[in-house]
């Protein structure tokens, strides 16, 4: 059995992908022997990619962004892998990473630290999220205002003839102006809201009003760095749900990430609750995203949406 099999998005962190594979080369046969691990770029269709990859490894370490890790994780649940599983963030957000320690270890000691640590293999559980039985959820999954900025950001990217803000690194503009597009959009009155509480004594909330988004999260780091709430833990089997009724929520959910403190701490009147399950009924679909990546299918069509716990994975940490 070899000791890892490490998966490099060529794409994530704008050149970072397409060096990583060399750097890691060159920083791994100070630590192990060539026979004892792969170097393999990632494809689109990961469960379909590792289906054909012998899982003859102790450990699988995702290099790339948020939504490279979901991919691969995602895929490992659906072939079954239990390996260990170590991160080098390379994304724009690295939520995750940012979470677990690993972002910071990153940036203090550089990717040997990182192999270091991967090697050393102390690891940590991580819950797993299901979205309505189909779904597998990481990181957070919203629906909502948040949603819907990076729905219009996605589709800008998305155009060709669009290409140049980005070759020149204009992407915080353009997120930023599809913020201001969207910065009026709710959720319509009518949300209904039960959880499990309790050993399974289910409470229902039912909404009068519109509200601009509700945040569905299994860690401490939302959308590149706003911290939303005191209570996280990746490893609990429950999960934090926090309505955003107005915008003063909003802004003091965005305004998180510069003063470091959690959500809950500088707007103690938001809404958070703490379950293992969560089911919303809407009056309308409205957008849907998890772990950064937009779910066209829920957006356009789903008006209930289950969220539950589904199960864990081993993560490397610091």
């Amino acid at each position: 059995m070899k000791k890892l099999l490490l998966l490099t998005n060529p794409v994530s962190g704008k050149t970072e992908g397409q060096k990583i594979k060399g750097k890691l080369f060159s920083i791994l046969k100070n630590h192990l022997p060539a026979k004892e691990y792969d170097i393999v770029a990632t494809e689109p269709d990961m469960k379909d990619q590792l289906s054909n990859i012998c899982m003859g490894y102790e450990k699988v370490v995702a290099a790339g962004g948020d939504g490279t890790i979901s991919n691969i994780i995602q895929a490992m649940e659906g072939l079954g892998w239990k390996q260990k599983i170590g991160i080098i963030p390379l994304g724009t957000g690295n939520d995750l990473a940012r979470s677990l320690g690993i972002l910071e270890a990153a940036k203090s000691g550089g990717l040997e630290n990182l192999i270091k640590i991967i090697l050393k293999g102390k690891t940590k559980q991580l819950d797993i999220l299901e979205v309505n039985n189909k779904y597998t959820c990481i990181n957070y999954f919203s629906l909502g205002n948040d949603a819907g900025i990076l729905n219009d950001f996605n589709t800008f990217r998305g155009d060709e003839s669009n290409r140049l803000f980005f070759k020149y690194s204009l992407g915080k503009a353009v997120y930023a102006f599809a913020g201001i597009k969207r910065l009026r959009y709710e959720i319509p009155a009518g949300t209904a809201l039960s959880y499990n509480r309790d050993n399974s004594r289910q409470i229902q909330i039912n909404f009068n009003s519109s509200i601009r988004a509700i945040l569905i999260s299994n860690i401490s780091s939302y959308g590149g760095g706003a911290m939303l709430s005191s209570k996280a833990r990746t490893d609990d089997r429950i999960f934090e749900v926090t309505i955003i009724k107005s915008f003063k929520e909003w802004a003091a959910l965005h305004l998180s990430r510069f003063v470091k403190k959690q959500l809950d701490i500088i707007c103690p009147e938001v809404d958070q609750i703490q379950t293992d399950r969560v089911e919303l009924l809407l009056p309308e679909a409205t957008f849907c995203q998890t772990d950064g990546e937009i779910i066209k299918s829920l957006s356009q069509a789903e008006k209930k949406i289950n969220v539950k716990v589904k199960s864990y994975i081993d993560i490397i940490v610091p």
